[in-house]
């Protein structure tokens, strides 16, 4: 079966090494045993190994999870019956953090318990920050969760850049979400809306005819396109009309 997702965002008022750490103190059984009912746990070669019950098969699925940290992201790595990855990122705000969850996976437990089972995980992550720290749940945009593709957008641009891209201290992360047909603002991030309704018209006339033609080169529908200029990295994600436009601006050599 394809990878099924879930995903959220929220901004939570402590430093991203705090909730990181306090995840990592929880353990992995407490996060990815939300997916459904667990009926044993085991340890192997550094790993948690879960079962989970079936209602389908006579044997429970079994399910190895392996838990990486790098930086400002926290990875659990799912074998065997549920195949994929839980990522929790941390984008630090100041003396705040924007974490972004994404849980990807499929495999035979997401035959029987289909995409719910990722939104239990997804859950376990947030209410577990949210029982430790003041957190606000971000809403949904039109066509996904702003963090949909964060996750992703992290993981190309350090391919893009050569390296962990650093937008902490010395740097900011604003986003616009536009309707590239109509000019107009659906919703803003860092950005005051007087100065997004100024340079939303802009960016839609911009964004919109590159997209086009795109897909007349036969590339298809763009759902992303990347422009770094300097210290800034412009990341317009599109669908169905709609661009979420991430605004990049990374960190100068020595700060921070």
């Amino acid at each position: 079966m394809e990878k099924l997702t879930r995903s959220a965002v929220l901004d939570v008022r402590a430093p991203c090494e705090k909730v990181l750490e306090y995840l990592m103190e929880r353990g992995p059984a407490d996060i990815v045993g939300g997916a459904a009912r667990v009926t044993g746990r085991a340890e192997k070669k550094g790993r948690l190994v879960l079962s989970f019950a079936s209602a389908k098969r006579r044997k429970d699925y079994r399910v190895e999870v392996e838990v990486k940290r790098e930086g400002d992201r926290l990875e659990y790595i799912l074998r065997g019956d549920m195949k994929g990855v839980v990522r929790v990122a941390g984008l630090p705000r100041g003396g705040s953090c924007r974490v972004y969850v994404e849980a990807e996976a499929g495999g035979p437990l997401l035959e029987e318990y289909g995409v719910e089972a990722l939104s239990r995980v997804v859950n376990r992550v947030v209410v577990n920050i949210v029982s430790k720290f003041p957190a606000i749940l971000q809403p949904r945009l039109p066509g996904g969760r702003l963090g949909d593709a964060f996750v992703e957008l992290l993981n190309l641009l350090n391919l893009a850049l050569g390296g962990q891209v650093a937008i902490t201290r010395g740097g900011r992360l604003r986003s616009i979400a536009i309707n590239i047909d109509t000019g107009e603002v659906v919703s803003v991030d860092g950005i005051e809306m007087g100065e997004a309704r100024k340079i939303a018209d802009r960016l839609g006339k911009a964004l919109k005819p590159l997209v086009d033609a795109l897909d007349v080169l036969g590339a298809g529908q763009a759902d992303r396109v990347v422009v770094s200029a300097g210290r800034m990295v412009l990341v317009a994600s599109h669908v169905a009309g709609l661009s979420v436009v991430t605004i990049l601006e990374k960190e100068e050599a020595g700060e921070g």
